[in-house]
This record gives structure tokens, C-alpha cells and sequence, in this order.
């Protein structure tokens, strides 16, 4: 992890929304992991479709399946799961888009990965990662930028893949009520969270 941040005020409240809150995630965030979990058992993903896309695989494989990205949230049953009716944390969004980066391999979260001084290292802790999906899993043409507000409308997450790192973004209250994002915000948003990503350079 390169950076957190889990809340606006100047001084530390005790809870850290980036880590502790877990909101409904939507149909648009969810979208590219149910397509990678269809490609895992062999199935075609039908794009802008996670609902026949998930039916493909029947709500208790395909929830499974999410699990292997570390989501550990409730999921929502049937179409609603497919939907986007399942709560993640930040750090766990993170997570699995993380997973697509990285090939199918899942990363481990770790704060600190070397300690050193002038003359010597103190402390290294080398990158772990889990085998979660096959590689024939991970979507061809991966999305440099991903957003969309969940089905109650009360929660807005953005996602930006760079060559190297992944940043996620929630936006809502810590009393949920709907709201709506003016589109120059997301503009905005999209092209601070591409630079910091790099997503604007061409991967390789």
C-alpha cells in the first residue's frame, strides 16, 4: 500500500473509512470482476451485462468465485449480487482490481514493505501474492478508468489501473443518502486519478 487516506478531518477520529466502512458497491464496479470470474469457468461475458453475464454462473459459484479476490463483505442474492449489491471496503476494491493487474494474482496487504538506513537495510519484507485466478481469467482490454454509484445511489466509487498500481476512490456520507455527482466533477476526478495511477501512459 503507497498511500491511505480514510477520512477529511485534520486530526485521527479512530475510524478509517478507507479500511473499516463497507458500502454496496453497483453494477458498474462489479461488472469487470463477474466477467473475470465467468472467463475462469470457461464462459463468454456479455459486455454491459453483469446480470447475464453472473446467471452464466449461478449466484453460489460466482460468489465464491468474488471471494477469491478478498471481498469479505455480505453479497446480496440472485440478480441483486450481480447487480452490485454486495459490501466492500475500499482497501478490498483495491484488492481485486489489484488481482486483474497483477495477472490473476492477488496481492497480500502489507504497510511496509523495507526499512533502511544510510548504510544498510534494516528491514525487507518481499511482495507475497496468492494465486487467485488462471490467466486466461483476466479480461483482454483492461479499463483505465472505472466508475459508477451504487444502486441506492448513495455511494460513488471510482477505479483507475495504472501500468504499476491501482487507486480507488468512495464518495458518500457516513449517514447514507442518495446524491448525484455533477459530470465536470467526474471529469475532474478521472484526470487527477489517471496521473496519479499513470494510467495515461501506454502499458506494455
Amino acid at each position: 500500500i503507497l498511500g491511505v487516506v480514510g477520512c477529511r478531518e485534520q486530526r485521527p477520529t479512530g475510524f478509517n473509512r478507507a479500511l473499516d466502512s463497507r458500502r454496496d458497491l453497483g453494477p458498474e464496479l462489479v461488472e469487470t470482476l463477474i466477467n473475470t470470474a465467468a472467463l475462469e469457468r470457461g464462459h463468454l461475458p456479455i459486455e454491459g451485462n453483469p446480470v447475464a453475464t453472473g446467471r452464466q454462473l449461478g449466484f453460489n459459484d460466482a460468489s465464491k468465485l468474488l471471494r477469491r479476490f478478498g471481498l469479505e463483505g455480505i453479497f446480496g442474492d440472485g440478480d441483486d449480487f450481480f447487480r452490485g449489491t454486495l459490501s466492500v471496503s475500499l482497501l478490498e476494491l483495491a484488492t481485486a482490481y489489484a488481482t486483474i493487474l497483477e495477472g490473476g494474482s492477488r496481492p497480500a496487504t502489507v504497510f511496509i514493505r523495507k526499512v533502511e538506513n544510510t548504510d544498510r537495510t534494516l528491514f525487507s519484507r518481499p511482495p507475497a501474492i496468492f494465486p487467485a485466478f488462471n490467466d486466461h481469467a483476466i479480461p483482454e482490454k483492461l479499463p483505465v478508468f472505472l466508475s459508477g454509484q451504487s444502486l441506492s445511489q448513495a455511494d460513488y466509487w471510482t477505479v483507475s489501473l495504472g501500468e504499476q498500481c491501482v487507486v480507488a476512490i468512495w464518495i458518500g456520507f457516513d449517514q447514507p443518502r442518495r446524491f448525484k455527482l455533477p459530470a465536470a466533477s467526474i471529469l475532474r476526478l478521472a484526470a487527477a486519478q489517471k496521473k496519479i495511477s499513470g494510467s495515461n501512459k501506454n502499458r506494455k
